[in-house]
Formats: structure tokens, sequence, C-alpha cells
């Protein structure tokens, strides 16, 4: 990312509103980005089935990309790109609850977080649910055990002394490699 010829970094909030008559007309999904124009790209990208999660996706796939209308709601600079993306997180927070896009639209949290790779306290609960009363077989219970030793961080050593640890995943190959 580089600085505009001001020497600021710019990003933007932005909302798709679905312009559909029917029960979810008007609903939308705020978001926003530091680089506009590939977001632009990712939501014209038919392959592009992780746009924004779960709720966004689904409605794209419905409704077709045809029918969402683009409008940028702030642009935003700032010195910096960890200043910038607190920014334009808590902007994007502010238009989610203006437009009640979490429960009247297609956000799933409440702005600025995103998909930063971990699940959402509604997803870990679907989990628990699904999973109770579910019987699991031995077998797959030593293939959990098996996976979770693989992840488990050797003790604490004298670092002049030790080796370096091997890569996790050379880690968890080797264990694949000596498995029967």
């Amino acid at each position: 990312m580089t600085p505009n010829k001001n020497g600021l970094f710019e990003g933007v909030v932005y909302r798709y509103v679905n312009t559909v008559e029917g029960a979810e007309y008007g609903w939308c999904y705020v978001g926003n980005t530091t680089d506009e124009k590939h977001r632009k790209y990712s939501w014209n990208n038919h392959g592009n089935k992780s746009y924004g999660g779960k709720k966004i996706n689904e409605a794209r796939k419905k409704y077709g990309l045809e029918n969402f209308e683009y409008e940028v709601l702030e642009r935003v600079e700032a010195e910096t790109v960890a200043k910038l993306k607190a920014q334009l997180d808590e902007i994007e927070t502010t238009y989610i609850k203006q437009f009640n896009s979490v429960e009247k639209g297609y956000n799933r949290s409440a702005g600025g977080t995103g998909n930063k790779g971990g699940i959402s306290d509604e997803h870990r609960r679907n989990i628990g649910k699904a999973s109770t009363g579910r019987i699991v077989s031995q077998e797959t219970r030593k293939s959990y055990r098996r996976k979770r030793e693989i992840r488990l961080v050797p003790p604490k050593q004298d670092m002049r002394l030790a080796k370096r640890p091997e890569p996790r995943f050379l880690r968890a190959k080797l264990a694949r490699s000596t498995t029967p």
C-alpha cells in the first residue's frame, strides 16, 4: 500500500444495498477497505465465494451481483496504515449500527472485525448444538489425540542448548509418516 500525493494512506467505508423488491429489499452490507479497486473486483468475481461472510455470500448467490447497488459512505485518510485501519473499523461500526445491518442486513458482526480467522460466538454455539449427543468412535478419538499432540509446543528449554524446533508443518508431516 502506497500513500497518495499528499503522503497519506486512503481507505473507504462502503455499502452494498439489495435493490430487489421483497423481504430483503434495502438490506445492506457495510464494509471497509484500503484497496477499493481490488475489493470491487472481488465483489464482481462470481468465483469468489468468501467475499464478506456467509450472509452476504448467500445473498449474492440468491439475488445476483447486479441487484446490489454500491455506494461509498466515507473516504478516510491517515498518516499510517495502522491509524487508517483503526479509523475505518470505527466508522464501519457506526454505519453498521446506523443501518442495523446485523439484524436487517448482511453483516455478521457489529463491525470492524471482519473475518480475522476466528469464529463468531454464534457459530461456536451452533457447533456445540450440532455436536450434542454425537457418538464418536475410539478410532476417531485416537486420531484427534494424535493431531492435538502434533500441535503441542515442546516445554521451554535453555535456548542456548536447544536445537531450533522443526517447523509445525514438518512435525505434522513426520508424524504422519511414522504412524502405522
